[in-house]
């Protein structure tokens, strides 16, 4: 059941996501939960010690940014380490960067090689990735499709880094190949975000932690402090 929580509250509940886990949270396009949740993430990794990075896939860390800066909160992204694939409006710190290519394969791999190198370098990273569903809007075959796919699926079980995967639901039932029963499939962990008047309610579908299953959360701005 939902319940109002304090900071350190949520944080327990993040502290339950295992090292080499992938957790995708599915968001609406009305829904203020990137926004929160980014920095949440971002507020949660510094509290516990821990490297933060986010994927920046096609500027979706960009709107973010600049919703954020009507909460007066858009100042802690700054300085966090980015990598940035496609797009050009640059946010936080880039550390990596690749550049579009026509072929998704190519383009594929050349991102996994840049993450890869990167958390090789972290120790249980706080990994948060944003507009992966751009990314699929380029593929052009199953054969395309399938390739993602598994390279998304060999991402799994990388203790380098704890990732949390934000899609758009809405977006993603468009694509010709929708990923999202395949991203369930391979996430270890699942959650919906709902939207209320005054933020998001979280709800757990999916979890490696069987005690995490059905557990809610309300994300709030006074939550994100």
């Amino acid at each position: 059941m939902e319940t109002l929580r304090t900071p350190e509250d949520v944080f327990k509940i993040i502290d339950r996501i295992k090292p080499g886990e992938t957790v995708l949270i599915e968001c609406s396009t009305t829904s203020t939960f990137p926004d929160l949740a980014t920095l949440f993430f971002v507020r949660y990794a510094r509290s516990r010690g821990l490297p933060v990075i986010i994927d920046d896939n096609f500027d979706a860390l960009y709107p973010i940014y600049q919703h954020l800066k009507f909460l007066g909160k858009a100042g802690e992204l700054e300085d966090v380490a980015v990598l940035k694939t496609g797009g050009r409006m640059e946010v936080g710190r880039v550390i990596g960067r690749v550049p579009f290519s026509g072929d998704s394969r190519v383009y594929i791999s050349k991102y996994m090689k840049l993450t890869q190198s990167v958390l090789a370098e972290m120790e249980n990273a706080i990994n948060i990735v944003l507009g992966l569903e751009s990314a699929f809007a380029f593929i052009n075959s199953i054969q395309e499709f399938y390739h993602f796919v598994i390279t998304l699926q060999n991402a799994v079980g990388n203790r380098h880094r704890r990732a949390f995967y934000i899609v758009n639901r809405d977006l993603l039932q468009y694509l010709e190949y929708n990923p999202l029963p395949e991203f369930e499939r391979i996430a270890t962990t699942v959650a919906e975000a709902v939207q209320v008047p005054d933020g998001s309610i979280l709800t757990f579908k999916k979890a490696a932690d069987m005690e995490l299953l059905g557990e809610s959360f309300r994300l709030v701005p006074e939550v994100v402090p």
